[in-house]
């Protein structure tokens, strides 16, 4: 199994290949790392390394893009996604990038520009669940899009449809059916509403009084 964590500036858009089995160790007698952040409630919205574990990876320097395949599993805080092959295309190493540390790797290419999941795509974060056909991570922008018999699963509620495109820094969630198919669907939501409960300090609601018994003759 393949092991390669994706060290992560803010969301994925400032990415950084560290071809690693595991986390390097702290040097002796050095200062205990301060406490992670909170635990991202979606891939690529933190500055948490992508830890990805695959049986396979293949990277092309020329064209740099590292393939995973075979079981893939990305995860990053809360979020996680699994795919059967997942893709990560790299933009060219900036010349003004800041050098790193001396004995410290060296990463021969630039920003994650793109990441292509061949599905079936799952995408779980702490709060919902996402199937579909084909996955894409845009780093400019910070999207998600799921498309091709896409399933959307929150506690009970469950919406259908072809297309699903999450933009991460607004939280805006767009579920889309396509006209086009041979066999066309609309978008499909079972929802079920939520028991409230009362607020904080509120008297009990009173007890239902019974009904008088009924006379009889």
């Amino acid at each position: 199994m393949r092991r390669i964590a994706l060290l992560a500036a803010p969301g994925l858009a400032a990415v950084s290949l560290a071809v690693t089995a595991a986390a390097s160790a702290p040097a002796p007698g050095a200062a205990p790392a301060a406490a992670a952040a909170k635990a991202p409630n979606s891939l690529g919205a933190s500055n948490l390394p992508i830890d990805v574990t695959s049986e396979n990876y293949d990277y092309q320097q020329q064209e740099r893009t590292g393939v995973w395949t075979g079981n893939v599993e990305a995860v990053q805080g809360d979020a996680r996604l699994r795919t059967p092959k997942l893709t990560v295309y790299f933009a060219p190493k900036d010349p003004n990038a800041p050098k790193p540390p001396p004995g410290a790797a060296q990463a021969d290419v630039g920003q994650v520009e793109r990441m292509e999941a061949e599905g079936p795509v799952h995408y779980t974060t702490t709060t919902q669940r996402a199937l579909g056909d084909h996955g894409t991570y845009i780093a400019d922008g910070d999207t998600i899009t799921l498309t091709g018999n896409v399933v959307v699963v929150q506690d009970k509620n469950v919406a259908t449809g072809d297309k699903l495109v999450i933009e991460q820094k607004t939280g805006h969630s767009v579920l889309t059916s396509n006209p086009g198919k041979a066999t066309p669907r609309q978008v499909r939501a079972v929802l079920y509403p939520q028991n409230q409960a009362p607020a904080p300090g509120a008297p009990p609601a009173p007890a239902a009084s019974p009904k008088p018994a009924t006379p009889h003759p």
